[in-house]
């Protein structure tokens, strides 16, 4: 049995429900999503990748309203790193 990384998985197929032989056993490997950029991050239907402004978490009695109300919105993030995060997401 081949070794498997932390972050692949296996799933198991049989055909035989399918019109195929019972014996016919594939082994199909795939990337984990990681759980912590799903959280992170969305992707749009066109393929932006957003994610929340940062500094919205705490010391915010002394920021003014309009800035409080800016950091609700999402941010998008730069081509670059939208690459990763979607390889991650995958």
């Amino acid at each position: 049995m081949p070794r498997i990384s932390l972050n692949t998985s296996v799933q198991v197929f049989t055909f035989g429900a399918f019109g195929y032989d019972s014996d016919d056993i594939r082994i199909i490997f795939y990337m984990k999503i990681r759980k912590s950029f799903k959280k992170r991050f969305k992707i749009t239907k066109t393929g932006k990748v957003l994610r929340r402004a940062t500094g919205q978490d705490h010391f915010r009695a002394k920021k003014s309203g309009t800035k409080i109300q800016k950091g609700r919105k999402w941010v998008k993030v730069s081509k670059t790193e939208s690459k990763k995060i979607k390889k991650l997401l995958r």
